[in-house]
């Protein structure tokens, strides 16, 4: 059935596509009856509790079976356990082979290790319909302090598995956002991402992270900084220590905060920022796109780039840090893959627009 639709779609440019499946879905999760249909429908067979050292805020409870998220090195260590529920090891207990109840990656629970990535929902329009898709968790964004246009069009492109953007954080801004956020329901855990509208310089970085957290952390349970679009200029100067001291000094720590890095950083770069991140955040994503002449790039291409990031990032920051993998996952091979380099959870983008609404649902089942 997708195939057919994605084919029509095709025939559109990839924003156009875009923004008229986002009007659909806007009008389709207003049906109630359509939204529990969706639901047991894409409802993934086992759900899971992924682990952290980093307990932070309360979490959400789900009355579905779940499994602890295993670690690379833990693998295979995992036990079946009643009511179909799938064990592997916590990071602090390793060897142990056990669990603690009620214990999770940031204090929250997962009903699955599968997301939407930053980007698909910029605006936070789609989190109902996304959740009742079967992601296990929703990140919404990227968010600036204030409303912007973001670049010139066209700006997103397709390629064989691929997407090339420059879209440059188009948004509604924090206030619209926030009230979004505010009157949903969350039934899966929420990350924010944000990131500084283009004409903020960078000295003043800081200070505009910090206020578009004051408005949106408290309707999230975890914050995302962007510091890592290639489209926004001098953006990854960011990741820079001085600057991310600075932007880490200045905004909200009430929530969990995560760094959302690049794969184009070199190995110097990334020794710093992995020296900061686990002394002041609670977590990092690996990786955004990876900067092209044309925009950045997602998809298959940057599987095997964004898990290399992910694999050394492990090794600098030690077993029990908490790690996200994005880039490149079409399948529930590369989704193990990510696990294995070190990811805890696992995000997707650009398959989730060639391969369909089936598609988080379908990992779900097939990593249970």
């Amino acid at each position: 059935m997708y195939s057919l639709i994605r084919k029509l779609l095709f025939l559109l440019d990839a924003e156009d596509a875009h923004e008229l499946t986002v009007a659909q879905i806007v009008r389709l999760q207003q049906i109630p009856l359509v939204l529990r249909l969706i639901e047991t429908w894409c409802s993934p067979s086992s759900a899971l509790r992924a682990p952290s050292p980093r307990t932070r805020g309360e979490g959400i409870l789900t009355t579905r079976p779940s499994f602890v998220a295993p670690r690379p090195t833990l693998r295979g260590e995992g036990q079946r356990v009643t009511s179909g529920e799938f064990v592997a090891p916590r990071p602090a207990e390793r060897g142990e082979g056990g669990r603690r109840p009620g214990e999770g990656l940031f204090g929250l629970t997962f009903k699955s290790p599968i997301g939407i990535a930053a980007g698909f929902d910029k605006n936070a329009v789609m989190m109902p319909f996304l959740a009742a898709l079967g992601f296990g968790f929703i990140e919404v964004g990227t968010v600036t302090l204030r409303p912007q246009p973001g670049n010139p069009k066209p700006r997103l492109f397709r390629a064989p598995n691929a997407l090339v953007n420059r879209l440059g954080f188009n948004n509604d801004g924090a206030d619209a956002v926030a009230a979004r956020l505010r009157d949903w329901n969350r039934t899966v855990p929420l990350f924010v991402n944000v990131g500084k509208n283009r004409d903020v310089p960078l000295d003043a970085a800081p200070d505009a992270y910090a206020e578009c957290l004051r408005k949106l952390a408290p309707y999230a349970d975890v914050c995302v900084l962007n510091l890592s679009s290639p489209n926004t200029p001098s953006l990854r100067e960011l990741q820079r220590p001085e600057h991310l001291d600075a932007i880490l000094s200045a905004v909200d720590r009430t929530k969990p905060l995560l760094v959302k890095i690049a794969p184009d950083v070199d190995d110097v770069l990334l020794g710093e920022i992995c020296d900061i991140a686990v002394n002041r955040v609670d977590g990092l994503i690996c990786t955004n796109t990876t900067a092209t002449s044309d925009g950045g790039l997602s998809g298959r291409p940057l599987f095997e780039k964004s898990t290399a990031i992910l694999k050394d990032v492990r090794r600098r920051v030690g077993a029990d840090y908490p790690l996200i993998g994005v880039g490149g996952v079409f399948t529930a091979a590369d989704a193990r893959a990510k696990f294995e380099a070190g990811a805890n959870l696992v995000q997707l983008y650009t398959s989730f627009v060639f391969e369909g609404p089936s598609l988080p649902s379908r990992l779900a089942r097939e990593l249970a």
